[in-house]
């Protein structure tokens, strides 16, 4: 009976962003991005997750797509130190979709698989009350087989599909931005 308590206890102190559930061992592509994209939501990740943002978000997160944003957060400390006046790159804006505002909904569409990997559109949305502009896009999550037996399906990349004069580029993937050499000028 107390260890039913504490358990309890436990859960209700725990801040609500780390109740994001990983996704399961056998969890399908879609399943894995729904998960992703539902945390996300939660933490409102803007610019590169903080470590306990990326805590929540790494079991969603293929090990190539962690390194790369560990090494995009090392170098935004860098820029940090080189220009203290400076807004340093990628520390605002939503890098998981297209729009920088970020979306507010939406919907995972039908993975295709090819073997190891995996391709799954997600549809979003923007609504703003008092606005007539209510943008809609499509953006591809690049995932990857990943752990032991090579069975958990990982992010990999992002391939935004906004189109609009604010986005990261028709076609940019996510991986792109956070190596570019030219992150710190």
């Amino acid at each position: 009976m107390y260890r039913y308590l504490i358990v309890l206890v436990a859960l209700l102190l725990m801040p609500r962003a780390l109740l994001a559930v990983a996704p399961a061992g056998n969890a399908g592509p879609a399943a894995t991005v729904d998960g992703f994209y539902r945390a996300n939501a939660q933490l409102k990740v803007q610019g590169l997750p903080n470590d306990e943002q990326l805590r929540v978000l790494t079991p969603y997160l293929s090990a190539r797509l962690l390194s790369a944003m560990r090494a995009a957060k090392a170098q935004q400390q860098i820029c940090i130190q080189k220009h203290p006046g400076d807004k340093p790159p990628l520390i605002e804006g939503d890098l998981f979709s297209s729009l920088f505002e970020g979306p507010t909904g939406f919907q995972v569409g039908v993975a295709r698989v090819s073997g190891m990997r995996a391709q799954v559109p997600v549809h979003f949305r923007y609504d703003q009350a008092g606005t007539k502009d209510h943008p809609r896009w499509t953006d591809t999550v690049l995932l990857v087989r990943e752990g032991k037996a090579k069975r958990l399906w990982r992010i990999d990349d992002l391939r935004y599909g906004g189109n609009w004069g604010f986005s990261h580029g028709t076609g940019a993937l996510l991986s792109s931005m956070l190596t570019d050499p030219a992150l710190c000028k």
